[in-house]
């Protein structure tokens, strides 16, 4: 059958003799083959017309849930189907966003939030209702809502302007049954933008101009392979912009969006004909320099300093001074991997800033004990070494297990288990921390599964590095990989998910619109947020403000300090009350002993987690 679906929908004479109930499941079926497809917007007229035969009403539309200036929740039609004769009600702006409640249809918020139907004769609904219907001629009416995952979207409703009928049990169930189908659809046409719009950020960087990190690794792939074959070499040279974040600060990121795409088109202005620059993310670019050794690396990333500092940057009429600060690494051998080049680069580019800002530092070529370490952290990913360990949170006024959380382990060449702390910055500085995080993520979500369907639906913690997130096309592999596995546990969850992804506030820090763009396509699937290591030097409460974060993770050096000191213990309780004032539930990390389980429980603490109760283990 095509994509379409059949050609010819079931008319009035097909549906003669049929049980009402029996005709709507039969539309119901027929929906979900036409909305199929990725086309479905097409056939919906179709369906709708099918389904109002089917019903034997009037009218049947869709509206779609949405929210006000002033938080008000409003719903606008968006769909439509008449019998012919009947005046079209698509085009009336007082069903463009109609306010439920001061439209006196408070009531249908909480029915249809909660999965129940609104049906019946309208001179049995309540007054309010009652007179905004009746002015429409409606004399019956079924309004089913419509969810998209776990999140109430809108309503399908029938209008019947002939009779005042009654809907049967097994015509409510029915209709609920199409709704599902719509909803469904809406929810494939939701992932199926998303993940266009992942394929559109995979390759162009819309902000600056210029290719963006996964564009520019794979040319950098290809010409590292190149130059390794035939014994070139390269240049890389990674860019920052000095003091970024006091421009956020003084004049609003919109103003430094735009300072970012003017510093981009200067760097692209200076560079040879076959050089690359990308945005490599938050204020980095990243300039790829082939055949070009570090001697003459240097010179050219110099001249693009100076183009920088030379050039004239103007904010809300203000000239500001703009500097970058760079860090330049070559090829050193056929051997030496393209990550190690970038890392060295990255060190680089720290001895740059740390030197003062405003200059640029060639990398030196020995980095033995980085390189071993290094080494082993890729050979353990491209030889499936990388391991999952589990180790339990409880909740501290009964000591019950509620959670886990999920951390890398590595199985070393001798057989021992080496932890993340002794490998986990290498694998930053080689920009492989994607990699680890998307095996992680995966492995968590397929353990959350199988905790649910034996009966355990305790939330599954796993760390979401800025580096993943750079990658959109994984995050559109875990989107639907999450999809795969929730829906083997959709009759045993509630309204979110179990798995819990972790930010660190250093790895975003200053830049919370981005935070949550990125983190946008997790949330709306229904994963949960956690900020981790909060108070640990980069605490930010702007961030409890503006991130819809459900736990908040108290860093484990102030939960040792607050055992003795009680400055420190009045600060792990403040952090807790204002993230009881905010709805947030507070985790403890490096709880090591019982006496400083028994002052955080005094405090109100809810969860902790660390080796008093539980090591993390290997499953």
């Amino acid at each position: 059958m095509s994509e379409g679906g059949p050609t010819e929908p079931l008319g009035r004479r097909q549906v003669e003799g049929m049980e009402t109930s029996t005709a709507i499941l039969e539309a119901a079926g027929m929906a979900a083959e036409f909305l199929g497809g990725n086309a479905w917007a097409e056939h919906v007229d179709v369906v709708l017309a099918r389904l109002a035969i089917a019903s034997r009403v009037n009218r049947v539309s869709i509206f779609e849930n949405h929210s006000g200036r002033n938080g008000a929740l409003l719903t606008s039609q968006r769909y439509e189907w008449v019998t012919p004769g009947e005046s079209p009600q698509i085009a009336d702006p007082e069903l463009q966003a109609f306010p439920y409640a001061e439209g006196g249809f408070g009531r249908w918020i909480s029915a249809l939030g909660e999965g129940r139907v609104v049906h019946g004769p309208v001179r049995d609904l309540p007054v309010s209702e009652r007179d905004v219907l009746q002015r429409r001629g409606i004399l019956s009416i079924a309004v089913v809502p419509i969810f998209v995952g776990d999140s109430w979207w809108g309503f399908m409703v029938l209008d019947d302007r002939d009779a005042e009928r009654t809907w049967k049990s097994s015509e409510v169930g029915a209709l609920m049954a199409a709704a599902n189908v719509f909803g469904a659809a809406l929810q494939r046409r939701r992932m199926q933008h998303l993940e266009k719009r992942l394929v559109q950020l995979a390759t162009f960087d819309e902000l600056t101009g210029v290719p963006n990190r996964r564009a520019l690794k794979e040319v950098m792939e290809r010409e590292h392979g190149r130059a390794t074959h035939k014994g070139l070499t390269y240049c890389v040279a990674l860019l920052d912009v000095d003091r970024f974040k006091l421009v956020n600060d003084a004049f609003g990121h919109a103003t430094g969006d735009r300072l970012l795409a003017a510093v981009a088109q200067v760097l692209k202005g200076g560079l040879r004909q076959g050089d690359w620059i990308a945005r490599w993310g938050g204020e980095e670019f990243l300039c790829f320099l082939p055949e070009t050794g570090a001697e003459r690396g240097a010179l050219i990333v110099e001249r693009l300093r100076r183009r920088i500092e030379q050039a004239t940057f103007r904010l809300r009429e203000q000239r500001i001074e703009v500097s970058v600060s760079v860090g330049v690494a070559e090829l050193t051998s056929r051997e030496e991997p393209l990550e190690m080049v970038v890392a060295r680069a990255d060190s680089a580019l720290s001895s740059a800033k740390q030197g003062g800002r405003n200059r640029v530092v060639v990398a030196d070529n020995s980095h033995p004990v980085m390189s071993t370490r290094a080494s082993q952290v890729q050979a353990a990913l491209q030889g499936g070494r990388l391991r999952a360990a589990y180790q339990p949170i409880v909740a501290l006024d009964n000591r019950q297990v509620v959670a886990e959380e999920t951390l890398a382990r590595i199985l070393g060449d001798d057989g021992t288990m080496l932890e993340a702390g002794s490998f986990i910055e290498e694998a930053s500085q080689m920009h492989l921390l994607h990699r680890i995080d998307h095996a992680l993520i995966r492995s968590s979500m397929e353990r959350c599964t199988a905790r649910v369907l034996a009966g355990d639906i305790a939330h599954q913690f796993v760390n979401v590095s800025a580096d993943l997130l750079r990658h959109p096309e994984l995050v559109a592999d875990l989107l639907r990989f999450a999809m795969d596995q929730c829906s083997c546990c959709d009759d045993k969850l509630g309204a979110g998910k179990p798995v819990v992804i972790e930010i660190t506030e250093r790895e975003f820090l200053g830049d919370i619109r981005r935070v949550r763009e990125i983190l946008a396509p997790f949330l709306e699937f229904g994963l949960r947020l956690a900020i981790d290591d909060f108070g640990g030097g980069y605490s930010s409460f702007k961030y409890l403000a503006h991130l819809p974060a459900t736990f908040l993770k108290i860093e484990g050096e102030l939960i040792r300090l607050a055992q003795h000191d009680l400055r420190a213990r009045a600060i792990v309780r403040s952090i807790h009350n204002t993230a009881g004032e905010l709805g947030l539930v507070t985790v403890a990390e490096c709880v090591e002993d019982e006496s400083t389980a028994n002052m955080l429980e005094d405090i109100g603490i809810d969860w902790a987690q660390g080796y008093h109760f539980g090591r993390p283990a290997v499953a």
